[in-house]
Formats: C-alpha cells, sequence, structure tokens
C-alpha cells in the first residue's frame, strides 16, 4: 500500500470514529431530555387547632412532589379526601410533637405515608412545608 491509501484509510476511520461519538452524543441528549420532572402538587395553608388543652394551633402549607406517573390531576381529583386526613392527622398532634426539628421530620414522613394509604398508591414521593406556624 502507497502512503495516501494509508492516509485515506486513517481519515475513513476517524471520520467513522467521529461520526459514533457524534451519534452517540445525541442520543444521550435525548434520552437526558425525555425524562421529565416529578410533578409537585401544594395545598393552600390550613389553621388546624392542635390536640394540646390549652388552644394551641398550626398553620401550615405542604407541597408535594409525586411519584412517577402520578399528576396533579390526580390529586385535585382527590383534593377532599387529602385534606380531610391531613387534618384529622395534624388535629390528632401536641405541640411539643412538632416543636422540633425532628419532629417536624417525623411529621412529613406521618403525612406522606397517611396520605399513600389513603389514595391507595405510593402517590407521594416528598412532603415539604412551605409554611408552618405553630402558636
Amino acid at each position: 500500500m502507497t502512503n495516501g491509501k494509508h492516509v485515506a484509510n486513517i481519515l475513513v476511520l476517524v471520520a467513522a470514529f467521529m461520526l459514533l461519538l457524534f451519534s452517540w452524543g445525541c442520543k444521550k441528549e435525548a434520552k437526558a431530555e425525555a425524562v421529565a420532572p416529578p410533578a409537585k402538587y401544594a395545598m393552600e395553608a390550613m389553621v388546624v387547632n392542635l390536640a394540646d388543652d390549652d388552644e394551641r394551633y398550626l398553620k401550615i402549607s405542604i407541597g408535594f412532589e409525586l411519584a412517577e406517573g402520578v399528576t396533579e390531576a390526580l390529586m385535585k381529583e382527590n383534593e377532599n379526601v387529602i385534606k380531610d386526613a391531613v387534618i384529622m392527622h395534624l388535629s390528632a398532634k401536641y405541640y411539643h410533637d412538632i416543636r422540633a426539628k425532628d419532629g417536624k421530620e417525623k411529621l412529613k414522613v406521618e403525612i406522606m405515608n397517611t396520605l399513600n394509604s389513603v389514595l391507595k398508591k405510593k402517590a407521594i414521593k416528598t412532603v415539604y412545608f412551605t409554611e408552618l406556624i405553630a402558636q
């Protein structure tokens, strides 16, 4: 083989390699774009009487990150059931249950488990308190 043929073969291999890298990068970008962010749902603020004898109350706003396949529409369809479950759960709490950080973290898990039970599916992935005032 002559030097010209070696150069041509090398150029063909480099071009094929570049094409392969380019197509792999495009597939990777397309795959990354295909993954949609998780759906979110927010409840408006609620005021709930706590179980304390001295008439304490809790004002709370809650946001949810929904599990894959769960839509905001499903949450809106079940809004009354969701609000009722949250109110019933919160009204059984005492001020000292939610005052400390670990109490709030525990409450998030309890609300998630309560709503997943009420909705009969793992609909809630994460609970966020966007407002929480206990007095």
